[in-house]
């Protein structure tokens, strides 16, 4: 898990923008889960024109590949097959990777993160979010670069309006991707897990309240309730200090984004690993209350000594053995007790 970006301090200091969250919120009202998942649907049959780079091949080698979202949108992504002289023909289990804030597909971290998936028997692919990656936004990156202060209130709400639709957008995004797993013939449709990090946790998680296609997911240092994150998070410490953020007013304006409404409604076995001493997602208390929210069968993991990026000790390593055996588990049947 790399360090935050410039990209990412600057969506946060959008998100806190004094004054504009509260006028840009006022309209928001409470709503359910049956009105917030219809966000999600689409219809079944939409194509998605991917273009590949390169022929698709069972090599371990991964390749990028453009494709249509919802909302006439392209998403660029990373996708692999395990090679076919260790693992054979296939079909292959496959798993999404949900990167976290200011990360991307191409990032050396997540990357290695796929090819570890690949060098395990498992097909992977990894998109790159809304406003990351090849998705980043020229002016956005000419902002981090900049600051705001020069900026009209229009055009900040412009802005703020960019990246809360970029939540939304991603959860599309990630369903739109199980469609193209879907297509390729050596992935088994039965086997699709999905694994994210941080932002991708917390989106992963509202993705897998949605899709019914997983048959796991796991969720890395992840929380529910925009409202308990933003209130409690070391990233937004300073705005609260200066009294900039209104954590509820901007949790509404996220709430189609938010994992409590969607932990509750998922429907595959869960793995959730926290650390105890995050403060970034803080496990006190958006991680408790995910522990709390998503149902059985769960598996819980806290490193009570570590933070966001499970820095203590072993943590990490441990953490990253405790989900190959998850994802072993319910997409290798039978593997893990031929190992």
């Amino acid at each position: 898990m790399p360090p935050l970006s410039r990209l990412s301090a600057l969506v946060i200091d959008v998100l806190l923008f004094p004054g504009l969250v509260a006028a840009a919120s006022a309209q928001q009202g409470e709503v359910t889960y049956e009105d917030l998942a219809a966000t999600y649907e689409y219809r079944d049959d939409l194509p998605l024109n991917a273009e590949w780079d390169e022929p698709l091949e069972a090599n371990g080698e991964p390749v990028r590949v453009e494709f249509d979202s919802l909302g006439d949108v392209r998403v660029p992504a990373l996708v692999g097959l395990p090679s076919a002289d260790a693992y054979g023909d296939g079909p292959y289990p496959a798993v999404i990777f949900g990167h976290g804030l200011g990360g991307s597909k191409d990032e050396p971290a997540y990357k290695s993160a796929l090819m570890i998936l690949l060098q395990n028997g498992f097909a992977g692919i990894i998109i790159d979010f809304p406003v990351h990656g090849e998705r980043a936004d020229q002016d956005l990156e000419e902002l981090a670069d900049g600051g705001l202060g020069d900026l009209e209130a229009d055009q900040m709400l412009g802005y703020l309006q960019q990246v809360t639709d970029g939540t939304t957008q991603a959860v599309k995004d990630l369903r739109r991707a199980t469609d193209l797993l879907l297509t390729i013939d050596q992935v088994d449709p039965g086997r699709i897990g999905y694994a994210g990090v941080s932002l991708g946790a917390i989106l992963g998680t509202v993705f897998s309240g949605v899709d019914d296609r997983l048959a796991c997911t796991a969720l890395v240092v992840g929380g529910a309730d925009w409202a308990a994150i933003l209130g409690n998070s070391q990233l937004t410490e300073t705005a609260r200090d200066r009294g900039n953020l209104d954590p509820h007013a901007l949790a509404s304006l996220l709430q189609s984004s938010d994992p409590k409404y969607f932990a509750p409604h998922i429907s595959a076995p869960a793995l959730l690993i926290f650390g105890g001493q995050d403060q970034v997602v803080p496990y006190e208390p958006a991680g408790k209350l995910l522990a709390e929210l998503v149902p059985e069968p769960k598996q819980v993991v806290v490193y009570q000594e570590s933070g966001h990026m499970l820095e203590h000790e072993s943590d990490q390593f441990q953490a990253l053995i405790t989900l190959n055996s998850f994802l072993t588990e319910h997409l290798q049947p039978g593997r893990e007790n031929a190992n």
